[in-house]
């Protein structure tokens, strides 16, 4: 019996259409849904898996096989010679082996695990960072490049391009060439914290490029976005751990002038590189 489910092409994002309404398809569209389908749900190995000594470790699961995968899902739905016209397209890019991608049920429970981790963690960030700063003082090593630590590594990497998307949509503190809005007073939340977030996005992108990042230059500049969230939460009446709570789980509304893009990417990144950073110094 097919699974209650609905499946997407190219042309049909939105609405998509149910098992049995593939199933009256013709073969050009069948093949449309069933390729976008495997397209979405599995992708090569080098966009996101990370290696060890030149092998792909499938740290989420996998290798997945093409064929069995379409068979799997489509057996009972599709007639065989345009499963197998599929199979035969998508084994043409070379690919054998393929990781789980961004659409798969898999992909998707892990990271609404980790948003379930990020609100759990959120209201304990000032307590944590503070415990890590003390810990890389005290001189514990941070450990590297296991599968997951990569994982996370890009997860962040992935949040501070989002940031910068949002600094860069953001107009200089004294307004820019031509602007006609008046520079910000001295206190404002541009004035005060977009330095400091531009600095320190700064700091722990150059630091998570290298092999070996230094874990607390990446505290130490954490702890500066989270100061700058908290100049921003001044004039929202609220705590540091209040914005970043607010930001990554629900979201700022709050108009223009307090930046809810830059926040919500700011804490984000935060919420994630906490998370890193108790990874990489814990005492296995």
């Amino acid at each position: 019996m097919a699974r209650r489910r609905r499946y997407y092409s190219e042309d049909d994002v939105e609405r998509g259409i149910t098992p049995s309404e593939l199933k009256r398809l013709g073969r050009k569209r069948q093949k449309e849904y069933m390729l976008h389908w495997f397209l979405s749900n599995f992708e090569d190995p080098t966009n996101e898996t990370p290696r060890d000594e030149g092998e792909f470790i499938y740290i989420w699961g996998g290798p997945y096989d093409a064929r069995n995968e379409l068979w799997n899902e489509f057996g009972s739905i599709v007639p065989e010679d345009r499963i197998e016209q599929v199979i035969t397209e998508v084994e043409a890019s070379g690919i054998q082996d393929w990781a789980l991608g961004p659409d798969h049920q898999s992909t998707r429970e892990r990271e609404e695990e980790w948003l379930r981790q990020g609100e759990q963690e959120a209201t304990a960030h000032s307590e944590s960072l503070d415990q890590i700063i003390d810990r890389l003082h005290s001189g514990v090593k941070p450990t590297y490049g296991d599968g997951y630590e990569l994982k996370q590594r890009q997860a962040i990497l992935e949040r501070l391009d989002s940031l910068k998307s949002a600094l860069a949509q953001t107009r200089p503190a004294h307004g820019g060439i031509g602007h006609n809005r008046p520079p910000p007073d001295d206190d404002s939340p541009q004035a005060l914290a977009l330095p400091e977030i531009r600095d320190a996005e700064q700091t722990i992108s150059q630091e998570l490029a290298k092999a070996t990042p230094d874990a607390l230059e990446v505290a130490k500049a954490t702890s500066r976005l989270r100061t700058a969230l908290g100049w921003i939460g001044k004039k929202l009446d609220k705590g540091v751990d209040a914005i970043i709570t607010v930001a990554v789980v629900e979201g700022i509304h709050h108009g223009p002038e307090i930046l809810p893009p830059i926040v919500k990417a700011a804490a984000e990144v935060i919420s994630i590189i906490i998370r890193w950073l108790a990874y990489v110094t814990a005492a296995f």
